[in-house]
């Protein structure tokens, strides 16, 4: 869809969706991500979108760091239609978290998960403490 856009465009276009992912996200939910937020827990959002559409959300909203799909961009920095990553949804997105654990020598943590879709059961099966919403 976005083939050929300029990545500057596409990352311009993602600031613009911060403000539908607000509108989209469950007054629930956000109270439970800032409750978690102020007890000093680190919060991180997986994805299967784009991770340039959702990081300007998450930066306004304490978000620590955001794991997503990664559009791919060829040398004169336009979009090709492709993912530079694997699609971060299912299996995949459950072995990006736990990578990124491992690699930032997080120590032993519990893991409060909140996932709504069939393809975040593999996140839930993962986590101490899921949450389907």
């Amino acid at each position: 869809m976005f083939k050929g856009m300029d990545f500057s465009e596409f990352e311009r276009k993602g600031k613009g969706f911060a403000a539908e992912i607000s509108e989209m996200l469950r007054s629930d939910v956000k109270q439970e991500m800032d409750a978690m937020r102020d007890i000093g827990a680190r919060i991180i959002v997986a994805t299967a979108s784009a991770e340039e559409w959702v990081r300007p959300w998450a930066i306004a909203n304490g978000v620590d760091f955001v794991i997503g799909t990664k559009a791919e961009v060829d040398d004169n920095g336009r979009l090709t239609g492709r993912f530079s990553t694997a699609n971060c949804r299912g299996e995949e997105k459950a072995r990006r978290i736990q990578q990124y654990l491992a690699s930032e020598s997080w120590p032993q943590c519990e893991i409060h998960a909140w996932g709504n879709m069939p393809d975040d059961m593999a996140m839930l099966e993962m986590a101490d403490f899921p949450h389907s919403v």
